[in-house]
């Protein structure tokens, strides 16, 4: 879904690919591990996703229904 979403910008789409990726890896991601390295390459979370906001709640929201779904 949203790395589908063509307005986002070349860092916003590589940070949710790596999530995908770390997903896709681990079996699941803890939202702390968005502060680490390698995400934090791309800056904060709020300097990264300023103007879009809307993406990254939806990303975090998305993130704890993948959570629920592997308890």
């Amino acid at each position: 879904k949203f790395l589908s979403d063509e307005a986002l910008s070349k860092n916003q789409m590589a940070f949710v690919k790596l999530i995908v990726d770390y997903i896709a890896e681990n079996g699941g991601i803890e939202k702390r591990v968005l502060n680490e390295h390698p995400f934090n390459s791309y800056g904060s979370v709020t300097e990264l996703f300023g103007d879009r906001m809307d993406v990254i709640k939806g990303v975090m929201i998305t993130i704890d229904e993948f959570g629920k779904e592997l308890i």
